[in-house]
Parts: structure tokens; C-alpha cells; sequence
């Protein structure tokens, strides 16, 4: 049961307003406190949390941080009055009645909030930023349990010369979990090169030219030939019948063997240079994609509570 379903009646309020420090400190603020106090009497807890911020800034007080926790446990924020309870209870003698009435709203709401404690691993750099929820968690905040309200949180890890990695948890009400905070994949160290060095890599390579010009050579030769061998052989048609060959129809089947053996060895030549260029190509193509290095993914881990994870 809430704390305010019975302590935010005219009696009690009265009696808090009896407390307020302020009335004599600051007019003002003595004002805007006993605002604050009739509107959460009719349960507009909306305007009496502005009211008694108000107030606070003007002269804070024991007495308003406890009106104010009261507030934001009837506007269903138990984290934000679980502090001002604690705050209460720090700020006032254990025999002042408020610091009983703190003390028992604290507690109530330590059953519903949940804890979470930040684990860093043995490698988490010096240097790395625990992000989540607007804010960052410095390495003091590492490895104690801290209060959440139950919900789904988003966390995320940088540092130097590491790819970002992030993780997801859902907090149950009343339940502890741990998260492993661990850095990212390291990022590929980036080779330094010279500004001429940095030129060759993107020219065209000298044996680049060579290679595939021989093979445009030889390819070239190849069909010249080729078509040489059809005119000999239509002219050898042309000069033999069943009966047999002219001279001339002899002298054209020479010609045509000779010309279709040159066609098939360089045309056979131009496919094993087209080759070795092609090689040459992916060779090249490995040895800088090895340099400049691939990222890999980073997986986005869930976790549920009353567990350990890792991410």
C-alpha cells in the first residue's frame, strides 16, 4: 500500500505544514509550501509537486522533501521518492517523527524498485563510456547495486579504438541483476602510407598494361588467322571437285592448315596471359583488402532479471 493513501489526509498534512523551516526563512517559500499542501489535500499532486519544488528552491527544507516524496510516490515515480526519503531520513534526527515516516516510505518502495549493479570486465579500457538513459555511468557508479524503477533499459560502451557495443535488459520489479559491462571488437590498426605510395594504389599498375595488351595481341592474331583460314578454305572448295585439286586448290590447303594452327596456339596463348592478369587482379585485391581490415557486428544482448548477463 502506498504511503500517501494514508499519510496525505488534511491531519497529516497539517501536521507536515507545522514543520516546514521556511515561514520564517522566506516568506515566499512558506507560501508556495502551504499551496503545495492544499493541492495535494484534493489530490492534485501535479500541482502540489510544483508548488513544493518551488518552495525547495526558494529555502530548502526536511519538511518539503517529504511532502515532495509523498507527491512523487502518488504520481507513480518510486524511484524519485525513494530518494527524497532518503534524503529525509539524512537530513533529521532519527527521533523527529518525519525521519519514521521517511524510513517507512523508503522501505515500501524498496520492494518494488529493482537493482542493478554495472560489472566492468578484466579488459574494459580506462577510457570507456558507460552510456544509458541520458546520462553516463562513471566508473565510481561500477559495481555497486543501483536502484531502477522496473522497465527496459538500453546501455551502451565506447572507448578508443573499439567499435560501440550495446545492450538491452528489462528490470522486474523487485528483482537484482547483474551486466557484464564489456568493451567492443578492437577497430583495424589503419596502415600509414606516403602520399606517393597512397598514388600507386590507385593508378593503373605498369603490369596491368602489359599482361592484358599481350592478350589483346594475341586475340587479334588469333582472328585474323582464323578468318585467313575461311578464305583458304573457300578458295580450296573452289578449286577441287570429286576428281581432285588444282595447284592452286593444294596451295590453298597449305595455306589454310598453316593459318589454323597459328589461330588455336594464339588463341590458346591469349587465354593463359588473360589468365595470369586475372590472378595478378585478385592477388592485388586480397593483399589491400587485407590491410585496410573488416569490422565485425556486434551483437545486441537481452536480458531478464534476477541473472547475470554479459554484453
Amino acid at each position: 500500500m502506498r504511503l500517501g493513501s494514508w499519510l496525505l489526509g488534511v491531519a497529516w498534512f497539517g501536521a507536515l505544514g507545522g514543520w516546514s523551516e521556511t515561514a520564517a526563512a522566506d516568506a515566499a517559500a512558506d507560501a508556495l509550501f502551504r499551496a503545495g499542501r492544499e493541492a495535494a489535500v484534493r489530490g492534485d499532486y501535479a500541482t502540489a509537486k510544483d508548488k513544493f519544488q518551488e518552495s525547495n528552491r526558494l529555502e530548502p527544507a526536511p519538511g518539503t522533501d517529504l511532502n515532495l516524496a509523498i507527491c512523487e510516490e502518488n504520481l507513480g515515480h518510486p524511484l524519485q521518492a525513494w530518494e527524497l526519503y532518503e534524503r529525509v531520513q539524512r537530513a533529521v534526527p532519527s527521533s523527529d517523527p518525519r525521519a519514521e515516516i521517511a524510513r517507512r516510505g523508503a522501505s515500501g518502495l524498496d520492494a518494488v524498485l529493482s537493482r542493478l549493479t554495472l560489472v566492468p570486465s578484466a579488459d574494459l579500457p580506462a577510457d570507456a563510456r558507460v552510456l544509458g538513459q541520458g546520462r553516463e555511468y562513471g566508473f565510481a557508479s561500477l559495481g555497486i547495486p543501483l536502484r531502477f524503477e522496473p522497465g527496459v533499459y538500453h546501455f551502451r560502451v565506447e572507448a578508443q579504438n573499439r567499435l560501440p557495443r550495446s545492450a538491452v535488459i528489462e528490470l522486474l520489479p523487485g528483482t537484482s541483476v547483474r551486466l557484464v559491462i564489456e568493451p567492443g571488437a578492437l577497430l583495424a590498426a589503419k596502415a600509414t602510407r606516403s602520399p606517393a605510395a597512397a598514388e600507386g594504389a590507385h593508378s593503373i599498375q605498369p603490369w596491368v598494361v602489359t599482361t592484358f595488351g599481350a592478350a589483346g595481341a594475341l586475340t587479334a592474331v588469333s582472328l585474323v588467322a582464323g578468318y585467313g583460314t575461311l578464305r583458304e578454305k573457300k578458295e580450296m572448295d573452289r578449286q577441287c571437285d570429286a576428281q581432285g585439286c588444282s595447284e592452286a586448290g593444294l596451295e590453298a590447303a597449305r595455306r589454310g592448315d598453316a593459318l589454323e594452327r597459328v589461330a588455336t596456339v594464339t588463341f590458346l596463348g591469349a587465354l593463359a596471359v588473360a589468365g595470369v592478369g586475372v590472378g595478378l587482379l585478385v592477388h592485388e585485391a586480397r593483399t589491400t583488402s587485407s590491410h585496410q581490415g573488416i569490422a565485425p557486428s556486434v551483437a545486441v544482448g537481452i536480458g531478464q532479471a534476477s541473472a547475470a548477463w554479459r554484453f
